[in-house]
């Protein structure tokens, strides 16, 4: 504010009165506390940090932190709209301590595969899917004897 007064005062001249301000402090917006927990801090990132790391990262980010039994109630500064949920709790630690501290892992999936019987008609999805699939291989195929060499660069030769 000081530098903006300046700059108009420079520019237009005169003299500057006094600094007033009027606020509101009910019509702000509230901000709800959000639960962060070491578990879940576990099963997002794949790595448990310390109790003080986790406090001192927040809190640098101007964050209020409060002990809990399972974790923490963190309270995020006014300005910090983008941090509602504890799931951009914790991209914020991630992103502070550093995503190259994240060890590695492969994504585990549970692929349910039913029986069907030859009899039973398939879904439109699926022969959808399967039409794409031949039509895709088909061209392929026909390319992989073409001179641009897509037989080569799939392993299939003449």
């Amino acid at each position: 504010m000081e530098r903006a007064t300046q700059l108009l005062l420079e520019i237009a001249g005169g003299k500057a009165g006094p600094l007033q301000v009027a606020q509101q402090t009910d019509a702000l917006p509230k901000r709800l506390e959000v639960a962060l927990r070491r578990e879940r801090i576990v099963r997002l990132l794949g790595i448990r940090y310390a109790d003080n790391d986790v406090k001192a990262t927040l809190e640098a980010l101007g964050m209020r932190v409060l002990a809990s039994a399972d974790g923490w109630l963190v309270t995020p500064p006014s300005h910090r709209f983008d941090i509602n949920i504890e799931a951009d709790l914790i991209e914020e630690l991630a992103r502070v301590l550093g995503f190259e501290s994240i060890p590695e892992a492969d994504a585990i999936s549970r692929q349910r595969v039913r029986p069907m019987a030859e009899t039973t008609p398939a879904q439109p999805a699926t022969i959808a899917t399967a039409a794409a699939f031949t039509a895709v291989a088909g061209a392929v195929t026909a390319a992989a004897g073409s001179d641009r060499g897509w037989g080569n660069w799939f392993g299939w030769r003449r």
